[in-house]
């Protein structure tokens, strides 16, 4: 029996990476002990799913703010990159996380600690508690910071920045070089929910530990809502959502339904109530609910509209849904990239967003068999590396060669 401890950001989207809060339900039923660490904004989701859970600060937030017009692509590079570094690793938040993480380490005692690839805090405590390390998501670092004249101030500061945190644990300073991993890389596994062709474009550092597990079809977390069962069969169902973090604004949702409309089709939207009154009167062919379970919705769809979430696309992709992706920021152009260049769906830029453009894309995603086809055969790609099975499976391996590494010392 193992004992898994898994950190991840307190935002629903960071739950999961393609198939990270799936693999804990299976680490379970497999008979070891999982506990996640969290900040309380999602602590409904992980009871709903059955994982112990304990709330600890994490010390990520997303950036807020737009940034000012940049003389040049590359000072606005480096303001993009310093406003994340000021977010995501203020120091006394940072510091404050790692002292909750190390605590719950020498309390519980965990084999291994998986990793949301932007919690810092969570890195630097198993470093500091001599607890194997594994990330999940990307193939390698969120973000290599690219060297340049540009950047060399920004940089430096974030070797201070986070030689001061390594400092405050008693660990040893992390000499300056370019190009460097921000915020961290895990050296022996990153789990990765996706095939290894699907980053190629984007990491330019893959970790040596990279393993590429794919993903299947899920199935329903919760129980079926009564209203399913009133759902129209005479029109194409499109199911709708839009990140609460990084997605696009509000204000493209009536733009949606109306494209909804107009390809007479019957929409169901998942989102929070203050996005709700944006569009408001909804038409009767608008079904808005706060939260779905892909698991009863995407096998009964004929599309789905969202903004290039990973887990999102990576849930429209093992069921074989065509997708349109409307991608606002971060990783979503990677994935709204993916679904473009593979045929499974249509990518709309923020720019080129309108109700005609999403009316167009929409009617040619239903209409055109070849996006389904193609989404059938990508869904089939994706199983054959194996899913949650098989990164249990790694994960657990993993933990059993550290262990035994230890035991023969």
């Amino acid at each position: 029996m193992m004992r898994i401890l898994i950190s991840t950001a307190a935002l629903p989207g960071h739950l999961d990476w393609g198939g990270l809060l799936p693999m804990a339900g299976r680490l379970l039923e497999l008979g070891h002990e999982v506990l996640w660490l969290s900040g309380p904004a999602v602590a409904d989701r992980l009871a709903a799913a059955g994982i112990p859970f304990e709330a600890v600060p994490v010390a990520f937030q997303p950036p807020q703010d737009g940034l000012p017009p940049a003389e040049t692509t590359a000072l606005l590079y480096a303001a993009e990159i310093q406003r994340t570094i000021d977010t995501w690793t203020q120091e006394d938040q940072v510091a404050a996380a790692c002292k909750a993480h190390c605590a719950v380490i020498q309390q519980w005692q965990p084999d291994v600690l998986v990793a949301d690839p932007m919690v810092l805090a969570a890195a630097l405590a198993a470093e500091a508690m001599d607890v194997p390390l594994a990330a999940c998501g990307y193939p390698g670092p969120y973000l290599v910071l690219r060297s340049m004249p540009e950047t060399t101030e920004v940089i430096a500061g974030w070797y201070r920045r986070l030689n001061a945190l390594r400092q405050g644990l008693k660990l040893a300073p992390v000499a300056e070089a370019p190009d460097p991993a921000f915020p961290f890389m895990a050296p022996d596994l990153h789990l990765v929910f996706f095939p290894e062709d699907w980053f190629a474009s984007y990491n330019p550092r893959q970790s040596p530990g990279a393993q590429f597990v794919g993903g299947h079809q899920r199935c329903p977390a919760s129980p079926p809502p009564a209203w399913l069962a009133e759902l129209p069969h005479d029109c194409p169902l499109v199911l709708v959502t839009q990140s609460t973090t990084y997605g696009p604004p509000a204000s493209n949702l009536p733009l949606i339904i109306e494209a909804i409309g107009a390809v007479g089709g019957y929409g169901i939207i998942a989102g929070p109530p203050d996005k709700r009154r944006l569009c408001e009167p909804l038409p009767e062919y608008i079904r808005w609910e706060e939260w779905l379970d892909y698991g009863h919705l995407l096998p009964l769809s004929a599309a789905i509209v969202h903004h290039g979430g990973m887990a999102t696309t990576h849930a429209a992709v093992c069921a074989a849904i065509p997708q349109v992706v409307t991608p606002a920021a971060a990783d979503q152009f990677i994935h709204a990239e993916r679904v473009m260049a593979l045929g499974v769906g249509l990518a709309i830029p923020p720019q080129h967003l309108s109700a005609a453009v999403l009316t167009a894309a929409l009617r040619k995603v239903l209409v055109e068999p070849g996006y389904r086809q193609r989404a059938l055969a990508l869904q089939e790609r994706f199983a054959r590396y194996g899913g949650i099975d098989r990164a249990a499976t790694i994960l657990l391996s993993f933990a059993h060669m550290i262990k035994s590494r230890y035991n023969t010392t």
